[in-house]
């Protein structure tokens, strides 16, 4: 998850200001607790990082990946689809970590394994990161919010809050204390971790031009009613899940669709939104003018009203300077899901 214009109209630069759950932040709330925090190495917190920000390229259509419930899909169902994906991606980190220790490993096979670790780890990321600003909600209730930041200038996405940034801070390092533990667990060394060189380290990838287009045709479908899960349950579900993954422990939590009537049901939806047919805007249009094939910057990564701004920010840092001279330019605001 998750985050306009014509190809080439206007520069992208770095905004210093960015506080959605772009998938500018996905990279910075990963690396910088990562680095911080936990303590791994810079190059090793690098992988976890663009492995948390290309989830949104590699994975855009999987909404469990976006902590979101899919189309048709039963809130139950969408928890126990989010469970059972942050429980695998930690034993997926775990037995990668298993594999870069081995004995009988040789050097090309400990980094593969080393970095197959890391990626899963950061994929971990971003779904509890993306839950605390989705918790849960649907594609075409997102679009209504994103195309109405993006078409009217409003600020109703559920990126945008910075309480929304908070939560993924608090959940990103209680996550990096499982995995530490996990590495440590394997037998290695934090200082052992893979950490690729400058030639191998992983670049940030974005999301097609289609996928960004159908997200944003997805508004007319919302019928204006607050829907998603109640995180007070799902959340620390989500985390202990992803550290029983990592530690290989038995009991995984119960099954969502069996638990008590109303546990995850939103304890305080918003009042229901009027949305006619949907939202649709010159900007819109503009974006998806172009090759549907071609990965671009979501409008919305300067993490602002698009009616505030008319430069997009780029992720994550000087690491973007590089990837705005392959991935089409734009600028203004929204995404699908997340991240972003």
């Amino acid at each position: 998850m998750h985050l306009g214009l014509r190809s080439g109209l206007l520069v992208l630069f770095l905004s210093p200001r960015a506080f959605a759950l772009s998938q500018t932040n996905h990279y910075r709330v990963s690396n910088d607790a990562c680095t911080g925090t936990a303590r791994l190495p810079a190059a090793s917190c690098h992988e976890i990082g663009m492995a948390s920000h290309n989830t949104d390229s590699h994975e855009w259509t999987d909404l469990a990946a976006h902590a979101q419930i899919g189309d048709g899909q039963a809130v139950c169902a969408a928890v126990d689809g989010v469970l059972a994906r942050a429980r695998q991606l930690g034993a997926e980190a775990r037995a990668q970590l298993f594999a870069q220790a081995a004995p009988g490993a040789t050097p090309d096979q400990r980094a593969t394994a080393g970095r197959a670790a890391l990626a899963a780890f950061g994929r971990a990321l971003h779904m509890l990161q993306d839950n605390c600003a989705h918790h849960g909600m649907p594609n075409p209730q997102h679009a209504w919010f994103s195309d109405s930041d993006l078409c009217r200038g409003t600020a109703l996405s559920p990126d945008l809050p910075v309480a929304a940034l908070d939560c993924a801070r608090v959940e990103t390092e209680a996550a990096l204390q499982s995995f530490t533990y996990a590495v440590l667990d394997a037998g290695l060394s934090l200082g052992s971790l893979y950490q690729p060189d400058a030639l191998s380290s992983t670049g940030p990838m974005f999301p097609s031009r289609s996928g960004l287009c159908e997200f944003l045709h997805l508004s007319g479908g919302w019928d204006g009613v607050d829907q998603g899960w109640d995180n007070d349950w799902v959340g620390p579900a989500m985390r202990e899940e992803l550290r029983r993954g990592l530690m290989e422990l038995a009991d995984p939590a119960p099954a969502a669709c069996q638990l008590p009537a109303g546990t995850l049901d939103l304890k305080s939806p918003a009042d229901k939104v009027t949305v006619g047919r949907g939202i649709d805007c010159e900007a819109i249009d503009a974006i998806c003018a172009g090759d549907p094939t071609e990965p671009i910057i979501p409008p919305w990564e300067n993490g602002k009203s698009p009616k505030k701004g008319l430069t997009c920010g780029a992720a994550p840092g000087e690491l973007l300077a590089a990837a705005g001279a392959l991935v089409p330019v734009l600028t203004r605001r929204r995404r699908r899901r997340v991240s972003g």
